[in-house]
């Protein structure tokens, strides 16, 4: 169903209303033009309610039809997470809690969110684009460390046109180079092991 011959028809009103006020307009009758413009004015504001309420619906029914078809995707298991992530295993918790912080926010199973998953799959899944915030929240949880905002701020997450090409696992090779958040997790050096 299409909202725009609803929109015709108000803005048939609206011509046909101004009509109106000029004719009045000519006669002398201002407290007639007067209402004429304030029923524009309500007509106006509630066509902007409409719209909002129009659009966050559509946004939430895609969202939710994105949400089922990722629900669907075959399963993929931490461990072979960790080794398509392929960072070693000092930084397996990082890896996990990035991981089940995208599913949280997408709200999707966590086993189907993959290291090549591309970032704007998880802004599609939402409508409003990825939650850094909860995202950061839930890898608080999972570290058991509690990060600043001056900290968070550094994280370096994708925004605008890298979340087309930025993938699960460069984004969390990006929080990699973070100084100021390795250090927080206490992972200041590359371990001798070669991990």
């Amino acid at each position: 169903m299409s909202i725009y011959p609803a929109f015709n028809t108000i803005i048939a009103a609206f011509q046909s209303n101004a009509c109106l006020a000029g004719v009045l307009g000519l006669s002398g009758r201002r407290e007639i033009i007067t209402a004429v413009c304030g029923f524009h004015l309500l007509v106006i504001i509630g066509l902007a309610i409409v719209g909002l309420v129009f659009g966050c619906a559509c946004i939430e029914r895609r969202c939710r039809r994105e949400r089922a078809l990722a629900a669907e995707r075959p399963h993929m298991s931490s461990e072979e997470f960790l080794d398509l992530v392929g960072l070693g295993s000092r930084y397996d918790e990082l890896c996990l809690g990035v991981r089940k912080g995208l599913a949280e926010d997408g709200k999707i199973p966590v086993e189907v969110v993959y290291p090549d998953e591309k970032m704007e799959f998880f802004e599609g899944l939402t409508g409003l684009g990825i939650d850094t915030v909860g995202v950061v929240m839930v890898l608080e949880d999972e570290l058991g460390v509690s990060i600043s905002d001056a900290v968070a701020e550094k994280i370096p997450f994708p925004l605008g046109r890298k979340l087309a090409t930025t993938s699960v696992a460069d984004t969390i090779r990006g929080m990699i180079e973070c100084e100021q958040f390795m250090a927080l997790l206490g992972i200041n050096e590359p371990s001798e092991e070669g991990d």
